[in-house]
């Protein structure tokens, strides 16, 4: 869903600071009252009326090398069960289905 427009966000403030309730306001702008009160909540504990910025959710727990090195490491991983698994068959006796 796309934020409120600024104008939209100034004037939704406007009414609560002039003592409206989040109900009144919903239906003058036709908004969801989930809406309204974020709005609302925002610039109360920010004060902005400029929208969250999109990423602003989990931030990631690997920054670029980590996840380079994490790669690496699963590339490495999956090569030495590639290798024990063609060497598998070999060492029992033929079975190739022997690690599946």
């Amino acid at each position: 869903m796309e934020p409120y427009p600024l104008s939209v966000r100034k004037r939704i403030i406007e009414k609560y600071q002039s003592g409206l309730d989040t109900q009144d306001i919903a239906e003058d702008y036709g908004y969801c009252l989930a809406g309204m009160r974020r709005v609302w909540q925002r610039f109360r504990e920010t004060g902005s009326m400029v929208p969250r910025p999109r990423n602003s959710g989990r931030k990631p727990r690997f920054d670029a090398a980590a996840l380079e090195q994490l790669r690496l490491e699963v590339g490495r991983s999956r090569c030495a069960r590639r290798l024990a698994r063609s060497h598998a068959g070999e060492c029992a006796g033929g079975e190739a289905g022997f690690y599946r």
